[in-house]
């Protein structure tokens, strides 16, 4: 179908049980000629973040769990713009064990109550193909027994069709000066990555974002944004790097400005006019504001 028509892209939908005695759910969806159903939709095990998370978190507690037993190890969990991979459960910590930042996605930090939706093996779609730029509204209208909650009071879900399934997959296992998500440095700025295959890890186990990399996805071109900023916020200097073909780049601080205070750091993929669905992005601060070629003196003495 994507050879066919790289553009196009379709509607899934994801829902919880809302109640005790929903059966189901009915996905309405309207690309402007009016709202028609096109699915029953099949409620996920879901669950909510019972602490906050960082970027590499892996084990964490979650609470108001519902129907986690039913969930496959393996299978995929979105939590806000997120997908993390399903490992482990612990039914009497209440402890999640997943892989992070899976797919074309990158880590995200996420907040207490965050939900986490595991909705791998339970798709509910339209069938319609979408095309890149098409906005598609949907809607998900809740069954009982007695009766079904009527369209007109069920909330508008609205989807901007981007492509996402032509786009290739953003570098992973970034890191700066050798660690994770580093807040400082005060030498060379040295990034390194690994490389991921859409087709790969749509075929294969999926990976999560700290894990090997594979060979890159052919014809995709690994692209650096390095932004020197003032103390004002203010952009100094862009360095634009394409960086295929290797992993690792390094910007010397004696090539930065004199007042840079802070480097905004962008890593993504491009693939025959697609940019990666996610990038990575970062902002490190720069700690050793005064080295060598700035020549100062200074001397102590008792007051």
């Amino acid at each position: 179908e994507l050879a066919n028509n790289p553009d196009l892209g379709y509607l899934m939908i994801a829902s919880n049980k809302p109640q005790n005695n929903s059966l189901n759910a009915l996905l309405y969806t309207n690309a402007g000629a009016g709202y028609k159903q096109q699915a029953t939709i099949n409620y996920c095990p879901t669950a909510n973040l019972d602490q906050n998370i960082g970027y590499l978190d892996t084990s964490f507690a979650i609470r108001n769990i519902v129907s986690i037993s039913v969930a496959s190890v393996g299978s995929c969990i979105l939590v806000d713009n997120e997908i993390m991979v399903y490992q482990a459960y612990n039914p009497e910590t209440k402890v999640l064990t997943v892989k992070r930042g899976a797919l074309d996605t990158v880590p995200e930090k996420h907040e207490y109550g965050a939900v986490f939706i595991f909705y791998d093996t339970y798709p509910s779609f339209d069938t319609t193909q979408y095309v890149n730029g098409e906005t598609v509204n949907a809607k998900s209208l809740t069954t009982t027994p007695s009766s079904v909650l009527g369209i007109g009071d069920a909330i508008e879900l609205p989807l901007e069709i981007n492509a996402r399934a032509i786009r290739p997959y953003p570098p992973a296992n970034v890191k700066i000066n050798g660690q994770y998500y580093l807040d400082e440095i005060a030498s060379d700025l040295i990034l390194t990555w690994v490389d991921r295959n859409r087709t790969q890890q749509t075929g294969g186990d999926i990976l999560g974002w700290t894990e090997g990399g594979v060979a890159l996805e052919s014809g995709a071109s690994t692209l650096l944004t390095i932004k020197e900023f003032s103390s004002e916020d203010e952009i100094l200097a862009t360095h634009s790097i394409d960086a295929t073909g290797t992993n690792t780049y390094t910007l010397a601080i004696s090539a930065m400005q004199a007042e840079t205070r802070s480097l905004e750091i962008t890593a993504k993929t491009l693939r025959d006019g697609y940019d990666s669905y996610q990038s990575f992005v970062h902002v490190v601060n720069l700690s050793n504001f005064f080295s060598e070629p700035y020549g100062i003196t200074y001397t102590v003495s008792e007051v």
